[in-house]
C-alpha cells in the first residue's frame, strides 16, 4: 500500500473544505467581520497548505488497488472531520477538544446531533461553517474530488464502489447510473431551488443557504437553539418539509423521472413504498396526537407530518418538543429513524430498500417452503436481486440493530437511562441526530460524559460509512 498516493487524494477533500472555509468567512465580512472572521480565515490558510502540498509534489496515479481505495475513503472522513474542528477550537466559547470533535463529526456525517447549549451565542459565519459541513458530507468527500477533478480511471471505479451503496443502483439503469456526476447534478439543483424558495418565502440569504444546506444533505443543523420553531414561518416551513421528503429518495431516480427515462420515482416500487409509509405513519400520529396532546387537528397534522418526514429522511428537525409526546409516537418515530431514506441519498439509515428487500426474502422463504422443488428468485418489483445482495443486506441489518443494542449497554454503564442511552445509540447510528429523553429536541448531547460523546461519533462514521467502509481499516492487515 503507497501512502503518497494516499495522501493525494485525501488532499482533495481538504481543498474541497477550504472552499467552504472560504466562503464562510466571506460571510463573516459581510456580517462586518463579526469574530468568527480570523478562526474561519486561519483555518482556511492551513487547510489550503495541507490540501495543496501533496497535488503540487506528488504525481497522479491512476492504478491504485481496492485496498487504497478503502483507506482513501475511510481517511478522507476522518481528516476532514478532523480538519473541520479547527474554526470551533479556534472561536472557542463552549468548545472543548471533545464537543468541538463531536460537532465536526456530526456535521460532515450528516447526523445533526449538537453538543452545545446556546447555538444563538456562535457568530453567523461560525454556523453558516456548521452548516456547510453538512452539504460537504451529504455529497460525500470523496464523490466531490472525483466528481470536481478529471476522469481518475480506476480509482473512479474502485472509489464509486465504497461511497455509494449496491443496493442504489437498483431502480436505475446503467445510463442513468452511468455517472455519478448525476447525483451531484441533481444535489446541487435540489440546494439551489431550496435557497432560491426560502429566501422568497421570507428568509435571509445566509438562513436560507445554510437551511438548504441543512436539508438537502438531510443533516438538521438549524441556525438558532429553537430549530424550525425558530424561523417561525409556515411558508418556509413547509418547503423545508417537502424537501425533507424528497431528499429521502434516491437521487438518481430524480434525474430519471425529470429526464423521462424508463424509470423512475413514479415507478419505482421502494419510492412508492418510502412515501406512503410517511404518509400513513403520519395520519396515524396525527390522530394519536389529537387524542392525547393537542386539541385541534391543524396542530396535530402540523406536527405529525414534519416530524415523520424528518426521520424518515433522517435530516432531524424538529418543530416541537417530542419528548413529552406519548409512548406510542415515539416508538413510531424511532422506528422511521431505523428505517430512513432510500438508498442513493444522502439520507442514513437502515434504508428502505433493506427494509423492502428484507420483507420479500421472508414472502419468498415462504413460498419456497410451500414449493420446495420451484426456483423462486427474491425480487424488489420486476428486479431480480443476487443471493449475494440479498444476504450482504441481510446481514448488514443484522449487524446494524446489533451495534444500536451494544451501544445502549454501554451508555447505560455511564448513568444513561434506557430511552436516552437507545434513542442516542439509533439517532447517531442512523445519522437523525436529536434522540429523545436526555437528547431529545429540547436538549442536546453536550450533558454526557466525553467517553459517551466519543463513543457516539464511532456510531456516527459506521453509519455515514455503512459500517463495513470502516471496519475495513480495522481489519486493514488481514488483507492479502
Amino acid at each position: 500500500m503507497r501512502l503518497f498516493v494516499i495522501v493525494r487524494y485525501v488532499s482533495m477533500g481538504l481543498l474541497l473544505n477550504a472552499v467552504f472555509m472560504l466562503i464562510a468567512t466571506t460571510v463573516s465580512t459581510l456580517n462586518h467581520f463579526d469574530a468568527g472572521f480570523f478562526p474561519l480565515l486561519l483555518s482556511f490558510l492551513v487547510t489550503t497548505a495541507m490540501g495543496a502540498f501533496p497535488l503540487i509534489f506528488v504525481p497522479v496515479y491512476r492504478d491504485i488497488s481496492l485496498k487504497e481505495s478503502y483507506v482513501i475513503v475511510a481517511f478522507s472522513w476522518l481528516l476532514c472531520c478532523a480538519i473541520g474542528m479547527l474554526p470551533y477550537l479556534l472561536w472557542g466559547g463552549e468548545f472543548s477538544v471533545t464537543k468541538a470533535w463531536f460537532e465536526s463529526v456530526s456535521g460532515y456525517t450528516t447526523t445533526g446531533a449538537t453538543s452545545l447549549a446556546n447555538i444563538d451565542a456562535l457568530p453567523l459565519s461560525i454556523r453558516f461553517w456548521r452548516s456547510s459541513t453538512q452539504w460537504i458530507g451529504g455529497g460525500g468527500v470523496v464523490l466531490f474530488a472525483l466528481v470536481v477533478l478529471p476522469s481518475l480511471g480506476k480509482v473512479h471505479a474502485n472509489l464509486s464502489k465504497i461511497e455509494m451503496s449496491s443496493l442504489s443502483k437498483l431502480n436505475v439503469s446503467k445510463g442513468v447510473f452511468g455517472s455519478l456526476r448525476t447525483i451531484l447534478v441533481v444535489y446541487i439543483i435540489l440546494t439551489v431551488l431550496q435557497a432560491i424558495l426560502l429566501y422568497l418565502s421570507g428568509l435571509s440569504v445566509v438562513d436560507a443557504i445554510a437551511y438548504s444546506f441543512s436539508t438537502i444533505s438531510t443533516g438538521g443543523f438549524a441556525m438558532s437553539n429553537s430549530n424550525i420553531i425558530g424561523i417561525n414561518n409556515s411558508v418556509a416551513e413547509v418547503i423545508i418539509f417537502i424537501f425533507m421528503v424528497v431528499s429521502g429518495l434516491n437521487f438518481s431516480l430524480i434525474f430519471a423521472s425529470f429526464m423521462r427515462r424508463e424509470v423512475s420515482v413514479f415507478k419505482s416500487g421502494v419510492a412508492k413504498i418510502y412515501l406512503l409509509s410517511i404518509l400513513i405513519g403520519a395520519l396515524v400520529l396525527s390522530v394519536g396526537l389529537r387524542l392525547s396532546t393537542y386539541t385541534g387537528w391543524a396542530d396535530s397534522f402540523k406536527h405529525a407530518f414534519f416530524q415523520v418526514a424528518s426521520l424518515a429522511s433522517s435530516t432531524g428537525f424538529y418543530n416541537a418538543n417530542t419528548s413529552l409526546w406519548p409512548p406510542f409516537a415515539i416508538m413510531l418515530l424511532i422506528l422511521f429513524m431505523m428505517q430512513a431514506g432510500c438508498a442513493g441519498s444522502t439520507s442514513g439509515g437502515i434504508k428502505v430498500d433493506r427494509v423492502v428487500l428484507f420483507g420479500n426474502t421472508i414472502k419468498t422463504q415462504i413460498k419456497r417452503l410451500q414449493h420446495p422443488n420451484a426456483v423462486i428468485p427474491v425480487r424488489i418489483g420486476k428486479t431480480i436481486i443476487a443471493d449475494e445482495v440479498v444476504s450482504s443486506s441481510l446481514l448488514f441489518i443484522v449487524f446494524y440493530v446489533m451495534i444500536i443494542f451494544l451501544s445502549t449497554v454501554v451508555l447505560g454503564m455511564f448513568g444513561l437511562d434506557i430511552l436516552s442511552s437507545f434513542s442516542a445509540s439509533a439517532a447517531c447510528m442512523g445519522n437523525v441526530g436529536p434522540g429523545f429523553g436526555l437528547v431529545g429536541t429540547m436538549g442536546n448531547y453536550g450533558s454526557l460524559p466525553d467517553f459517551s460523546m466519543w463513543w457516539l461519533t464511532l456510531l456516527m462514521l459506521l453509519g455515514r460509512l455503512e459500517i463495513y467502509g470502516l471496519l475495513m481499516i480495522v481489519f486493514i492487515r488481514s488483507w492479502k
